[in-house]
């Protein structure tokens, strides 16, 4: 059976932390559940999203090493509180 649905549009535009990030993550999988994102898209925004985070945790790892840890901040890791 074939899904004629229009692909979902995702609130990306706004990603300014790891909450949106995880928001958007959320809305993938609620896509993915319904149908309407495709699987090869999903597994894309998944990839982007991990190497996000990766590049975050390569920064922080880079900041413990230089034994900056309290000075250089993340901005992307805080929460929008």
């Amino acid at each position: 059976m074939k899904n004629n649905k229009k692909p979902a549009k995702l609130a990306t535009n706004n990603l300014d932390n790891v909450e949106d990030l995880r928001l958007a993550l959320t809305e993938v999988f609620r896509g993915v559940v319904t149908n309407n994102i495709p699987i090869e898209k999903a597994k894309t925004l998944v990839a982007t999203s991990n190497s996000i985070l990766n590049t975050a945790a390569l920064q922080l790892e880079q900041n413990k090493f230089l034994g900056v840890e309290g000075s250089k901040r993340i901005p992307f890791l805080e929460s929008k509180k």
